[in-house]
């Protein structure tokens, strides 16, 4: 047993040795090692067989050999925590004391460090946006110095009228071509913009037609080798710069066969300025707008379909908040546009209007900060009138015409040849048109020089029915 223990000394006392002269190597903990060093040396045997040489009693001699080692032991690790608050404190003092002379002394000129820094965000570029005078119709070309838009192109026989000022604005490529829907007004003339110039991108919305106008369309964009993006809300494009973001029509809705509630709206932002395009919306897709969450915040609306009272809620205009109004139209269109109360309601808003029925082709100019016209705002606040009105406030009325009547004597009426009747029902053709029509004076017809013929006569020399008044 007593072997055991020897050995048992032995061992404990030569770790206790060798850690504490590892410590002793440590400036922090050197005088943790010596204690822990005299500790090993106390457990040896060795140790304990010298002290019998000095004949000490027996109590003496096993205090000395137990308590010893433990007073040893709870010294070094004492020592150690101590010897870290003293490193930590000389640390402290050190700093404030280079704190100090720092404030003695005088402080350096400071060198200048190139640091790298994100690139800025592109500034925003020159754009104009050009709203063509089609007459009753829509076709907006929108030019900025690296990217081209048109959003509709107007009638079937404005496409020539369309692709030849889009090359005088010297447009040879176009990176959106936007048809809003298949109305013939809003892409009748996109055929020939297709066939004419370079195109990046066709965006039309998920509704298609049967019309002759709607597959022209279809067969020159696969003429041309290119594909239709369809219109989803949400989905932003660059231009140039610039960008837009789609805001119709709704994936959700079906919209059945209301072709003007399928129109594709866009909001368009180039810097600080805003432009917001509705097509020919009517009250159930502006409400859908508003539905979007898009900030539709804008300077600039361009009247939903033609400044009809079926478009422009009042809602949607709280939201838009626009500074301007575009209203694209025919003068004396057959449909009244623009509607006397949408023009109250703009003036109500403090919107300045622009017209193209009065004013012609209107263009603005956006730097990203401030937007500038071609020509001064409408003030006139006319409406559009129907042919129909037209007429009935040309027509004398009734106590006119019997006043008339009672103060002139009626003289017998000569007999006179009848002319003969064309059988059939009659249609209206304009001198250059290849239609025919309802009225003499559909879209841009000059009515003084239209003849009527028999339908049947008209579609026998090839004349085909006007989609319009029909």
């Amino acid at each position: 047993m007593k072997k055991r223990i020897n050995i048992t000394r032995w061992i404990m006392g030569i770790l206790f040795i060798l850690a504490g002269f590892a410590d002793l190597g440590n400036t922090e903990e050197r005088l943790s090692g010596f204690f822990m060093l005299l500790f090993g040396m106390s457990l040896l045997p060795v140790v304990t067989e010298q002290l019998k040489r000095f004949h000490l009693g027996k109590k003496l001699n096993r205090f000395i050999t137990i308590a010893v080692p433990v007073l040893l032991i709870s010294i070094s690790a004492y020592a150690a925590p101590q010897e870290e608050n003293q490193s930590a404190e000389t640390a402290w003092e050190s700093v404030k004391a280079d704190q100090a002379d720092e404030k003695k002394t005088s402080l350096p000129t400071p060198t200048v460090t190139e640091i790298a820094t994100p690139e800025p965000t592109p500034e925003a570029e020159q754009m104009s946006l050009h709203f063509i005078d089609v007459g009753q119709a829509d076709s907006i070309f929108i030019d900025t110095p690296s990217a081209d838009m048109l959003i509709d192109a107007g009638e079937n026989e404005d496409g020539a009228a369309v692709v030849s000022y889009l090359q005088q604005q010297g447009v040879t490529r176009l990176d959106y071509v936007i048809g809003s829907h298949p109305h013939e007004d809003h892409i009748g003339g996109m055929d020939d913009v297709i066939h004419n110039f370079e195109i990046g991108m066709v965006i039309l919305p998920g509704k298609t037609h049967t019309s002759q106008t709607y597959m022209d369309v279809l067969q020159a964009i696969q003429d041309k080798g290119l594909g239709i993006t369809q219109a989803v809300t949400g989905n932003t494009y660059a231009l140039g710069t610039a960008e837009f973001t789609i805001l119709s029509p709704n994936a959700d809705a079906d919209y059945g066969d209301e072709l003007n509630n399928w129109s594709v709206g866009i909001r368009l932002i180039n810097g600080e300025n805003r432009f917001v395009f509705t097509g020919d919306a009517e009250a159930r897709t502006e409400k859908d707008i508003l539905n979007t969450g898009i900030d539709l915040k804008a300077d600039v609306f361009k009247a939903g379909h033609h400044g009809s009272e079926t478009s422009s809620s009042e809602a949607l205009l709280d939201a838009v908040n626009p500074d301007c109004a575009v209203i694209s139209c025919g003068k004396g269109n057959q449909y009244g546009h623009p509607d006397l109360s949408v023009l109250k309601l703009f003036q109500a808003h403090g919107i300045q209007i622009f017209r193209t029925d009065e004013q012609g082709t209107v263009i603005a100019k956006s730097d990203g900060t401030d937007i500038t016209w071609s020509t001064a705002p409408s003030t006139s606040m006319n409406p559009g009138t129907k042919p129909a009105e037209a007429a009935a406030a040309e027509t004398p009325s009734q106590s006119d015409v019997q006043h008339v009547v009672e103060s002139t004597p009626v003289a017998a009426p000569e007999p006179t040849e009848q002319p003969q009747q064309t059988q059939g029902e009659m249609v209206w053709i304009s001198e250059t048109g290849s239609k025919y029509h309802s009225i003499p004076d559909c879209g841009r017809m000059n009515p003084d020089n239209a003849y009527q013929m028999s339908k049947a006569d008209a579609e026998a020399q090839g004349y085909g029915r006007c989609k319009k008044c029909w």
